[in-house]
Order: structure tokens, then sequence, then C-alpha cells
């Protein structure tokens, strides 16, 4: 019985401390635009894939307390020609001998397409550049809105307490939208 006093002692006394350091943002639940998250350079070919994941985390739950419905684009690198899985190797040989001429798209056309199949009315862009010899991070976002016709271009330094910073701006050109 005196172990039982002594835990809820020492339980109590560790919730009272410990909740000093919750932090609580309330928002309400993305109901306005509906955009595309991509990152501009496959995942797979960064060296530091963990801290780009959560940099994608950490900026799209910032475009999500803006209002923006986000649809994280993961699986736009996937060639959307490929209908079907083949157990014959030698078919997937002679398709790959075979040149395929395809029409050249432009990128902004490519990426409207791939909103449109998503029922997204823009996207945001992600370029990273994240490298081991120089410890500032740049990132560099696009956010096309095809139903206005325009491309914003956002730089900066990362920093995690920051995600987005001009946060306050961009908000604010939201609410003067609507």
């Amino acid at each position: 019985m005196k172990y039982i006093w002594i835990l809820l002692v020492v339980t109590l006394l560790s919730c009272h401390f410990d909740r000093h350091h919750l932090q609580k943002i309330t928002y309400p639940l993305p109901n306005g635009e509906k955009m595309l998250f991509v990152n501009t350079i496959s995942p797979t070919f960064y060296d530091s894939y963990d801290e780009v994941r959560d940099v994608n985390h950490l900026i799209s739950e910032t475009l999500e307390e803006l209002g923006y419905s986000i649809v994280i684009g993961d699986k736009v690198w996937e060639d959307q020609e490929i209908k079907r899985i083949t157990n014959d190797n030698i078919e997937v040989f002679q398709k790959n001998l075979k040149p395929e001429w395809t029409e050249e798209k432009p990128r902004i056309q490519i990426w409207k397409e791939r909103a449109t199949s998503v029922g997204a009315t823009g996207v945001f862009l992600l370029r990273y550049h994240f490298s081991l010899e120089n410890k500032t991070k740049r990132i560099r976002m696009f956010c096309i809105r095809f139903d206005k016709n325009e491309i914003s271009r956002f730089d900066w330094n990362w920093n995690p307490d920051e995600p987005i910073p001009f946060y306050e701006s961009f908000r604010n050109k939201e609410e003067g939208e609507k």
C-alpha cells in the first residue's frame, strides 16, 4: 500500500511538471482550397530522406492550419502509363527496347493534369537544398493556383521552429481573399 501512495505522488508530480511542456494549437478543420503537395525531386534521391520527410510534415501541417486541404502527392513519381503488372519478363524487355515517342509537355501542364486528377485547384511544389557541407538548409516553395493563373515563389532558410516564416502574411492574404 505504501508503494502505491509513492507511485501516485510520483505520477502526479510528473504530470504536473510535464503539463508545462505541452503545447496545444486549435484550428478549424481544413475546408478551404484543395491543393496538391509535391516535392519537385523524388525523395528517394535525398541523402537526408528522414529530414526531408519531417520538413514535409511540418510544412503540410502548417498549410492545413491556414485552411488548405492538402493532398500529398507521394505517388506522383510513379509512371502513370503502367496500368498492369506482368510476370512475362520477355514482354517487359521487348517493351523497354522499343522506343516510345511521346509528346513533350511543359512541366506546368503535367502538374495541372496531376492536380486535376485529384480534384485540386492548385499545387504546392517544394524543392530542398540540404547539403552536408553547408549548415544552411534552403527551401523553395512554389504555390501554383490554376484558378487565378498565378505562381508565387517563396525562398527561405529552414528553421523547424518556424516551418513557414511568412505564415502571418500568408494567412492575412488568404483571409483577405475570402
